[in-house]
């Protein structure tokens, strides 16, 4: 009896310490950073690309931002360039805009929650180039030969792309050896695109020459296509005397043209040095056995006083210019030194210059027993008067290298080529020297 009392007791309490203990409540998770991880760079071009990321784990805390942070430097931040994209967990992507063209980038995702930022993997990238802004060498091409002669050609060129940067310089090149450069003969033809011709002279009759178109910007210089070509054999020039050529004068209206295939050899009368400015004079007196004349060159000449010259003269225009009888328009490369010559002058009067003028202009004459009257100084007009009291006019260019120099007082030998400008007779001295 007793030990069914004890068992009862035992049961009760049991119950009433169950029933009496109280349940607390369950612990609250601990906060913590999220994880986040950088996905790999997709569609990249020269100034955008697609990034993104991955939340993995909010740390038990909202995610209340996440997107991408970049720079050109490595570990950007928050402070760099960032690209938000909402929030929450999960994938996200964003795209980068406004980059530069081949350009190294550092990427990392970001995610925000309460405790903090997190950041995830760095990727890098580079962005494309920009075709748009690619320089390169112009693109070219060599034109054919054509207009061949014993001693001239023309070829050039077409450019058809600059290569983005501007064409400073363009032209031909050629040699007689294959693949000409810039290093051998050259002949510039301006700048910029577009097609250019030009004409090659001063070539040997019946060789081959080879061609090549350049051009050059700021990457460099670049050739055309090779051409080559064949010069003529050079023709047989019959030899002109002056005085023939005199007798062909049209008058002072006309034009008129020398025979083909013709040449003429006459030394040169007149000084460049020093009766022209700066050596930079295109007409030229020159004298043979026959006559003188006046020769007209396209550019400055160069030839010394004395030079004997065979000048091929064939078709070249000629007519009388301001009273002076010319033959008009001379290449330079017409004409080649044979020698050195000495012409002795005419020994005359000016009583006998005004007789024969038409016969003895463009010669060299000398007046003995003058004197010279006018400025005082040699530039420009003055006056020539023999003991007759002829008289002449003496003239100098102004830009003579002599021109304000004093001329001489008292009786004097002149010594120059006598010609006409406008109906006046004078006479031009090449240096002081003329005048003894």
């Amino acid at each position: 009896m007793r030990n069914i009392v004890y068992k009862c007791f035992c049961v009760a309490l049991f119950f009433f310490l169950v029933s009496g203990c109280k349940k607390e409540d369950d612990p609250q998770p601990t906060k913590a950073l999220a994880e986040v991880s950088t996905s790999p760079v997709e569609s990249v071009t020269f100034n955008s690309a697609r990034a993104g990321g991955n939340v993995l784990n909010d740390g038990n805390a909202e995610i209340i931002s996440r997107g991408i942070c970049y720079d050109i430097n490595p570990n950007p931040d928050k402070y760099d360039f960032t690209v938000s994209s909402g929030n929450g967990t999960g994938s996200f992507s964003v795209d980068l805009s406004n980059l530069q063209p081949n350009t190294q980038y550092f990427i990392r995702a970001y995610a925000t929650n309460s405790v903090g930022i997190t950041y995830g993997n760095e990727v890098s990238f580079t962005t494309q180039i920009d075709s748009s802004t690619i320089i390169t060498l112009p693109t070219l091409t060599t034109s054919n030969a054509f207009n061949i002669t014993s001693t001239s050609a023309y070829s050039g060129g077409v450019i058809t792309d600059d290569g983005g940067s501007f064409v400073v310089s363009r032209g031909i090149c050629y040699s007689l050896s294959q693949n000409p450069t810039v290093s051998d003969s050259i002949i510039p033809s301006g700048i910029d695109t577009g097609t250019f011709s030009i004409n090659i002279t001063g070539l040997q009759p019946n060789t081959t020459y080879y061609v090549r178109a350049y051009a050059s910007n700021s990457v460099g210089i670049v050739y055309g296509n090779e051409i080559s070509f064949t010069t003529l054999v050079a023709p047989i020039l019959n030899l002109l005397t002056l005085d023939n050529i005199r007798l062909m004068d049209p008058g002072p209206t006309n034009l008129a043209f020398l025979p083909a295939n013709s040449k003429i050899e006459v030394t040169v009368t007149s000084n460049y040095l020093t009766q022209h400015n700066g050596g930079a004079g295109r007409n030229m007196f020159a004298q043979d056995n026959t006559a003188g004349i006046q020769i007209r060159f396209i550019s400055s000449y160069s030839f010394p006083l004395g030079t004997k010259l065979e000048i091929n003269i064939s078709n070249m225009e000629i007519s009388t210019f301001n009273g002076v009888f010319q033959i008009n328009n001379v290449p330079l490369t017409n004409a080649v030194s044979i020698g050195t010559s000495n012409i002795a002058p005419r020994l005359t009067t000016i009583a006998d210059i005004n007789a024969n003028y038409d016969l003895w202009e463009g010669q060299l004459v000398k007046l003995n027993g003058v004197t010279i009257s006018g400025s005082g100084i040699y530039g420009g007009t003055n006056t020539i008067t023999d003991a007759s009291l002829d008289s002449i006019t003496l003239y100098t260019y102004s830009g003579a290298s002599f021109a304000t120099n004093n001329y001489p007082i008292g009786i004097v030998s002149i010594t120059g080529v006598l010609f006409e400008y406008n109906g006046l007779k004078e006479i031009s001295i090449r240096d002081v020297s003329d005048i003894q």
